[in-house]
């Protein structure tokens, strides 16, 4: 029966997301500690090793509770992170920025090109990407609106989000020559050192991902989505990729570094601290175990 209610509710969608936003509106009041250790025995099934953390999701927990680093807060804030960039390797790295919005509302689209990405700054996930101005998903926009009201960090219990001032960037819509959706390179590192890359193919039409070590060697690992069954062309722009990634990720002890490649140029994606919040399930717990045999945590200092 329940599912039956959930699939009835899906199919409308202006009632799916006021459900969504006050089930959001719940977690973000909702105690840390309690509500990672009541999540990671419902994702995992066991309970969570906190205070002794061995695994990669577990220390990513771990300094979800403990860790703390203003130089975070500014690379997880989409606009802020520019500056970032721009100070280490460069602004020939950025996509274009069109426009800053505070909000979707104070959007003036007659003023924007025909193709374009909306984004917020303040959270995960909250991406528009209009291939037309004239066929905007209005919905979408709806609760991107919506989610500029809830703190994210208090949401997703990872503080590099808390202290962000939701605004609304506008982004040149990059895409391939396929029509598809770029390939996402997400470059994993550990005390400033790229260990593993991460390849996100089709996001938007049927996600899958590969991974590779840095000299391009497949992994026997999947985390979260399947991996497709051919091996990806290894990028022509890898050890420029692997250098930026570097340097970017210097004063941190973990940090994921994303690109994308287009008509032969490299263009920063973002940095994300806690990759998948610490909740997505590995193939291979060999993996798991020997990335976060990677990094160190220690309460006095979890970052650099």
């Amino acid at each position: 029966m329940k599912q039956i209610i959930k699939s009835i509710i899906k199919k409308i969608p202006s009632l799916y997301n006021f459900i969504v936003f006050q089930r959001k509106k719940l977690i973000s009041k909702t105690e840390k500690k309690q509500y990672i250790l009541k999540r990671w025995r419902e994702s995992f099934h066991e309970e969570l090793n906190i205070e002794n953390p061995k695994t990669y999701n577990e220390k990513l927990q771990w300094g979800k509770i403990y860790s703390n680093n203003n130089l975070a807060k500014k690379c997880a804030d989409k606009l802020l992170v520019r500056e970032y960039v721009k100070e280490k390797i460069g602004n020939n790295y950025l996509n274009d920025l069109i426009k800053v919005y505070e909000n979707t509302k104070s959007i003036d689209f007659s003023r924007l090109p025909n193709q374009f990405v909306i984004k917020a700054t303040h959270d995960s996930g909250s991406v528009l990407i209009v291939k037309d101005k004239l066929k905007i998903d209005l919905e979408k926009l709806k609760e991107i609106e919506k989610n500029l009201k809830i703190n994210y960090g208090h949401l997703s219990k990872e503080w590099v989000y808390d202290d962000i001032k939701p605004k609304i960037i506008i982004e040149k819509f990059l895409e391939s020559e396929d029509g598809k959706s770029l390939k996402d390179y997400k470059i994993f590192c550990f005390n400033g050192q790229p260990k593993i890359i991460q390849v996100d193919l089709d996001r938007f039409e049927g996600h899958k991902r590969n991974f590779y070590d840095t000299s391009w060697n497949r992994l026997d690992l999947e985390i979260e989505y399947p991996s497709v069954d051919y091996d990806v062309k290894k990028p022509d722009l890898l050890d420029e990729m692997l250098l930026a990634s570097k340097k970017l990720a210097e004063p941190f002890n973990h940090v994921r570094v994303d690109w994308y490649i287009h008509h032969n140029k490299l263009i920063f994606g973002e940095m994300t601290f806690f990759h998948g919040s610490g909740f997505e399930k590995f193939s291979s717990l060999e993996w798991e175990e020997k990335m976060g045999s990677w990094f160190e945590v220690s309460k006095d200092l979890s970052y650099k």
